[in-house]
């Protein structure tokens, strides 16, 4: 599905895709951190949003099966540079699909496993409104 109704944060091993901290022009890597505000997604037509920035694969990429960079696009670039994203449902939890591949992060980065060698836990937590 390329849509989901609520607002959610992702955490991979437990530490959370963070907000890029800075007005960014032009793209920049996603990052994991135990510190820092967490990000706070929507997925509407398969574009992954936060505070108007779009999370995606970039559309131009090297051609190996390597772990592709998850990048932060800056506001109004992300829907003609970044893939589509898309969720599936998953027992009582859902998957998100960056460009066929799940979400790992190294080092601190986040990046998609087309492989799907990585053995990272991804969780999306939605947000209850209080």
């Amino acid at each position: 599905m390329s849509s989901l109704d609520k607002a959610f944060t992702i955490e991979i091993d437990g530490a959370p895709i963070v907000k890029v901290t800075d007005q960014i022009r032009e793209r920049t890597q996603a990052r994991v951190a135990d510190s820092g505000i967490n990000a706070m997604f929507t997925l509407k037509e398969g574009r992954l949003s936060s505070d108007g920035y779009h999370l995606g694969r970039y559309t131009i990429e090297n051609r190996s099966f390597m772990p592709k960079e998850v990048f932060w696009f800056p506001k109004g670039d992300g829907t003609s540079q970044s893939q589509a994203v898309s969720a599936e449902k998953s027992g009582d939890s859902y998957k998100l699909q960056f460009g066929g591949g799940s979400l790992i992060a190294e080092g601190g980065r986040v990046f998609a496993d087309l492989q799907g060698l990585g053995d990272n836990k991804v969780v999306i937590k939605f947000v209850t409104e209080a």
